[in-house]
């Protein structure tokens, strides 16, 4: 979890298995958290593993030999047979594509010890999960009379380690580039870079996430709980793969989040670990980078420049609404971690990011009347908890119903029925929806900022 994306059809592999394409939304056990108040203590602000002497390129396999095309008949069967590898992956086509299917027309791959396999299009990227003799063959449709060829493009394999160098990856006249990687069993890894086919260890060819709002590439993660396994990945450009940069820090101590290391390689993502010692309730405001405006409130996903919250089981920790681009959260006492994704591109020698976690202190509401509310100095939300019998209209005193650099809205926080919604439509102030402007039972009042700038308004309930 966003602006378009690469669609990538599902295709077959040497081994077709159902695979549960719960991708790329890793969870990570919170190896390092503080177990303090506050994650006083922890491993080091940009604490990651040291790697040594890191060679300037990923380690690359010989250039495969070129893959003959095989030509059929007007009508016939073609039939392409290659001699592979082990983990070899290859691209098959047919030429042309089929104007129109019957149904029947298959491209079917034959394992060396003849197993077949219907592979579900006619354009497959496969991983080869032994050596020997391979062959692709073709039917078309009965009384099809094109004559059709098999191509074959094989791939030279560039070894990727997390946090070691990256590689660079094209399309050549007779191969294509490849970068293997392997997500281990324990830990969290993040392919940096333009992925444009993903195939996880089963050979599985699998979707690819939208890109940003901004049309950059996210880094895709990978949790070794669920993941483990090598992965292939072709795309175009640098690609690396990295580990979380981890820290961690107290409740309002601004934590600094570099763009680049020191080898001036990506960040694929911040990881601060901060323990609460009771309930609260939270925000995450980043300064220093572009931030998407968030009015929606929280997000489930790290997208780049927004944080999101995992607990200790890493699982996603859902944001109340209005937060705003700030986010806004309300959690039980725990170990938590913070996500934060630097957004991309940004300029060379960007300074760094700076999150800061933030309790929020809420007021509380018990009676009709005016109330004030006030938004810290910098933007982040303010909070007024609510318990009236009865309904109530709510506006701002002073507000004339026009636009504002303020947002106020309300809402239940539990998982009850809200009964003045309508479906996901929530009432607000400046009201973007028809909705009327009412309150009942218990629940709470978000007042956010929409410029970065503090904002003092009093709420009239009647």
């Amino acid at each position: 979890m966003l602006g378009s994306g690469l669609e990538v059809r599902m295709v077959g592999s040497a081994r077709i298995a159902p695979t549960l394409l719960a991708l790329l939304t890793a969870s990570a056990a919170l190896a390092g958290c503080s177990g303090e108040t506050g994650g006083s203590a922890g491993p080091r602000p940009g604490e990651r593993p040291a790697a040594s002497s890191t060679p300037r390129v990923a380690a690359a396999g010989p250039v495969p030999r070129p893959v003959a095309p095989v030509n059929g008949r007007p009508g016939g069967t073609v039939r392409l047979v290659h001699g592979a590898e082990e983990g070899e992956v290859v691209r098959v086509v047919v030429r042309p594509l089929p104007l129109a299917g019957c149904g029947t027309e298959a491209l079917v791959l034959e394992a060396p010890d003849g197993a077949t396999t219907r592979l579900p299009t006619l354009d497959p990227v496969t991983r080869l999960d032994r050596s020997g003799s391979w062959a692709w063959t073709f039917d078309p449709c009965p009384g099809d009379r094109t004559a059709y060829t098999l191509a074959a493009t094989p791939t030279r394999e560039h070894r990727l380690e997390p946090d070691g160098a990256p590689a660079t990856l094209a399309s050549h006249a007779t191969y294509d580039d490849v970068a293997t990687f392997a997500v281990p069993r324990e830990g969290r890894v993040l392919l940096v870079g333009r992925a444009a086919l993903l195939l996880d260890p089963r050979g599985e060819r699998l979707p690819l996430p939208p890109r940003a709002d901004n049309g950059e590439p996210a880094p895709l993660a990978f949790d070794g709980a669920t993941q483990s396994g090598t992965w292939s990945v072709l795309g175009e450009g640098e690609l690396r793969v990295v580990r979380p940069v981890r820290t961690a820090a107290g409740l309002s101590e601004p934590v600094d989040l570099p763009a680049a290391t020191q080898d001036g390689g990506p960040v694929g993502e911040h990881e601060v670990a901060f323990t609460l010692t009771e309930e609260t309730w939270l925000t995450a405001p980043l300064r220093g980078w572009p931030v998407p405006d968030g009015s929606a409130g929280g997000v489930a996903v790290a997208a780049p420049g927004r944080v999101a919250l995992v607990d200790a089981r890493g699982d996603a920790v859902g944001g109340r609404l209005g937060g705003g681009r700030d986010g806004l959260w309300h959690l039980p006492a725990g170990r938590y971690v913070a996500r934060v994704r630097p957004p991309a591109p940004l300029p060379d020698a960007a300074p760094p990011g700076t999150l800061t976690l933030t309790p929020v202190t809420p007021t509380r509401v018990t009676a009709p009347g005016d109330h004030a509310l006030a938004t810290g100095p910098d933007g982040t939300p303010a909070v007024a908890l609510f318990d009236l019998p009865g309904t109530h209209r709510v506006d701002v005193r002073g507000h004339d119903g026009g636009p504002a650099p303020w947002r106020l809205t309300w809402d239940r926080d539990e998982d009850q029925p809200c009964p003045w919604c309508r479906g996901a439509q929530r009432p607000a102030v400046p009201a973007d929806t028809p909705l009327e402007p009412l309150l009942s039972g218990r629940g709470y009042l978000s007042l956010t900022s929409l410029d970065g700038a503090g904002h003092a308004v009093t709420v009239r309930i009647r």
